[in-house]
């Protein structure tokens, strides 16, 4: 696994055909590690919340124009779907949209009464 600041250093060789969000300006506070441990139950790894304090969350894409995306029952191999990844995770940032957040994924996997693994 590379460190995070392997992992900065590739993400500043992108070029302009990415796409980068997260919250690195307002990343995750150990209050809210912390608050979100109590209510779930789980407990976070220290690697996992040096992450959540230093990124918060990530969405990496390359931009459409570069890279189509494919249409409604596209039949296309695997790789052609997958045009980028995010990371979900936890953060100050009011502009992180919700469904990249811990929270969202955990109430929506326990409306589902599926036992989420965090």
């Amino acid at each position: 696994m590379a460190t995070k600041e392997e992992f900065w250093d590739r993400k500043k060789k992108l070029n302009d055909d990415f796409f980068v969000m997260g919250s690195v300006a307002k990343p995750a506070t150990e209050e809210q590690i912390k608050k979100y441990e109590e209510n779930t139950g789980f407990t976070f790894s220290e690697d996992v919340k040096d992450f959540l304090t230093s990124f918060g969350s990530l969405l990496f894409e390359v931009k459409e124009e570069i890279w189509k995306r494919p249409q409604e029952f596209d039949v296309l191999p695997s790789w052609k779907f997958g045009y980028g990844f995010f990371v979900y995770g936890l953060s100050q940032d009011e502009e992180m949209p919700s469904w990249m957040g811990f929270e969202e994924t955990h109430q929506e996997a326990l409306e589902y009464k599926q036992k989420p693994l965090g």
